[in-house]
């Protein structure tokens, strides 16, 4: 039975040496990193949840070393377990200012004063750990910033690019400036500016490149007259409606003025009646919206880098020269506009 008691209470007396000065110096670096932190709105929202433990033993590179709750812990664990082992070591004796004294302190004191020196290589230790994920912090935010500006260059270079593409006359009535609206960099590149370079939104490009492939087979099928029952429809509903939608898509906005300035044709599409709007009111003005569609995109392909289908076609391409040098009076989309167009709209 007195084995029980004495090992209980050598377990106790143990227990509270490992355990108060561990407790007394957490008690004093919570109170502690409170009051420092309680001018910061951010932090003192983590008063009294477990939150601000977590914070506490963590680093933060943000604030300097001496805001560090862990820096303060591995100085004031080995000093209070100094403290308390000194306590034990030191009774008995008396404080002695001497030779003799001092060797007395030394050889009573080997236990206290090892656990003091780990005080050195802890601190240190925290210190370089908090070194280090402030650079690794300063990294980042310097990688970020060159992200930001990569991308931001990015968007300019495509404004200076079609601005070295420079104006270009297409008929008397269609000139188009090849600037390019703001809006086109966001939607035909994907990736935000913390992230770097965009990269081309591919199904964009392939969409464009479908849509202009289906115009160019259109147009073809208008001017050299191969089905006259279908011509009105492939005209009106079919390439007007698909350049007005193109040159919406790739902000040109002199295809849409000029589209703006023609005649509508009232018409009903999907039950719902409407006035379609014509390509200006000649076969070359229908070729020159077209070939200005055509030359806006490749631009945009060019700069991306894109490989479009549409391009690598010179057959189909043979086939529209072809037939725009063929075409014989009456021309096809004249005769549209004279005979179906114009005595609908007065």
């Amino acid at each position: 039975m007195d084995y029980i008691l004495n090992f209980a209470l050598g377990f106790g007396v143990g227990l509270g040496l490992t355990t108060v000065p561990l407790a007394v110096s957490y008690l004093i670096i919570f109170y502690w990193m409170k009051s420092i932190t309680s001018l910061d709105p951010d932090i003192k929202k983590l008063h009294g949840t477990p939150e601000f433990i977590k914070y506490i033993f963590s680093l933060d590179a943000s604030k300097g070393l001496s805001s560090q709750g862990l820096f303060w812990l591995s100085i004031l664990v080995p000093f209070s377990y100094f403290i308390t082992f000194g306590v034990i070591a030191w009774q008995g004796y008396v404080l002695r200012l001497d030779a003799e004294g001092f060797k007395t302190f030394t050889s009573i004191s080997a236990l206290p004063l090892g656990v003091l020196s780990l005080m050195v290589p802890l601190s240190v230790s925290v210190a370089r750990f908090h070194a280090s994920k402030q650079t690794a912090r300063q990294i980042e935010i310097v990688s970020q910033k060159n992200n930001i500006d990569l991308y931001h260059s990015h968007r300019k270079e495509l404004f200076s690019f079609f601005d070295q593409v420079g104006e270009r006359k297409f008929n008397y009535k269609l000139t188009v400036k090849n600037k390019v609206h703001p809006r086109l960099h966001k939607k035909y590149f994907q990736g935000i500016p913390v992230n770097g370079m965009p990269r081309p939104r591919i199904d964009k490009f392939i969409e464009i490149d479908k849509q202009l492939y289906f115009l160019r087979r259109t147009l073809i099928s208008i001017i050299t007259n191969k089905d006259p029952a279908l011509n009105f429809n492939l005209y009106v509903h079919s390439f007007c409606f698909t350049v007005l939608k193109l040159s919406y898509s790739l902000g040109i906005q002199e295809v849409i003025d000029l589209m703006d300035a023609s005649l509508k044709y009232p018409c009903i599409l999907k039950g719902v009646s409407v006035n379609a709007e014509i390509v200006g009111d000649s076969s070359d003005d229908a070729i020159c919206a077209f070939k200005c569609i055509e030359s806006f995109f490749q631009n945009l392909c060019d700069f991306a880098n894109y490989e479009a289908r549409y391009f690598n076609e010179p057959e189909e391409q043979e086939k529209l020269v072809g037939a725009i040098l063929n075409m014989h009076k009456p021309y096809i989309i004249e005769a549209i506009i004279e005979n179906v167009i114009k005595p609908a709209t007065f």
